[in-house]
């Protein structure tokens, strides 16, 4: 399927510059969260982890408001150029416009994969550090109980063995 070239709105393009400046900076808070929570965790410092959580809750909101207008701009764009929505991404949009549109959001598509790639993989790094507590936690937790097992699944279900006693109830 030949695709024409189409003249995007400048409106249009305006506003989806201002979409992707935001995305941006989202992925940058969510950087400096993750580096946060990493930081908090290794310090023990529950305080630190306690304002994190209000942070993300606050931001919450904000983040809701930019994907509705993520996907309003979505769905315009995907008429303006006469594909289906699920069909719209930046590389097709960035095809079917004139080189002076198009070439400034490839910079800014190239950006955009270089921090997602970075945001991937501090996420990767943060679990694999979550994972390390976490089985750090039920070792020594099987160290002081006595191999009692552990306190909970990840469902949140105890699975204490009731005929493991910790305290002898005898007189």
């Amino acid at each position: 399927m030949k695709m024409t070239r189409i003249e995007l709105d400048w409106n249009l393009l305006a506003e989806l510059h201002e979409i992707l400046d935001q995305e941006q900076q989202r992925m940058e808070l969510t950087l400096g969260q993750l580096d946060t929570l990493r930081s908090a965790v290794i310090r023990r410092d529950e305080t630190g982890l306690q304002d994190l959580l209000n942070q993300i809750q606050i931001r919450q909101n904000d983040f809701s408001g930019l994907d509705q207008r993520r996907h309003y701009l979505r769905r315009r764009l995907a008429e303006w150029i006469g594909c289906p929505e699920s069909q719209l991404n930046l590389t097709r949009l960035i095809r079917g416009l004139p080189v002076e549109q198009g070439d400034p959001l490839r910079q800014r598509q190239q950006q955009l994969h270089k921090q997602i790639r970075q945001l991937q993989m501090e996420h990767h790094l943060t679990g694999l550090l979550l994972a390390d507590c976490a089985r750090l936690n039920r070792t020594l937790l099987r160290a002081m109980l006595g191999g009692v097992g552990d306190s909970y699944n990840a469902q949140g279900r105890s699975n204490w063995q009731v005929q493991d006693r910790l305290v002898s109830v005898q007189i």
